[in-house]
């Protein structure tokens, strides 16, 4: 059926998502993505702050969406922010604009919907960076 949702493991398998709102194993399919470690200026040897993170998306205002922002591969966020999808719609999609704040050698932003049956569209994710210091390696 059209269309096909599919996303990506971490065991690098690719999986249809959308097949009767379960996975092969019965159970219900939650919303749970993450980037790989963002720093535009890395070859600059420079660490990055991100000021601000624009998510564009369907307009659904039943579904809240966690989002989270970790700093050089750590398990504890610097960053975590629950938004309700709704907001001003042009064509049935919005921007909004998350206040971030925070400097790191990196940053990944996790999206986490564990409402099952929420239907969850994501269009873009645009973060907002700037140069902050030199990165400092750990040993």
């Amino acid at each position: 059926g059209y269309p096909t949702v599919l996303g990506g493991a971490r065991n690098g398998g690719v999986y249809v998502l959308n097949r009767r709102g379960q996975d092969k194993e019965g159970k219900p399919i939650s919303l749970k993505a993450v980037t790989g470690e963002l720093n535009p200026f890395v070859e600059q040897g420079r660490n990055a702050r991100m000021g601000y993170l624009d998510v564009y998306y369907s307009i659904n205002p039943s579904t809240t969406l966690t989002i989270n922002i970790y700093p050089n591969s750590s398990n504890v966020p610097y960053f975590s922010q629950d938004i309700v999808l709704n907001g001003p719609s042009d064509k049935g999609r919005t921007w909004k604009r998350l206040m971030v704040n925070g400097a790191a050698n990196g940053h990944q932003i996790e999206l986490i919907n564990a409402n099952v049956n929420e239907n969850v569209t994501i269009h873009a994710l645009a973060p907002w960076f700037k140069p902050g210091g030199k990165i400092i390696y750990e040993t």
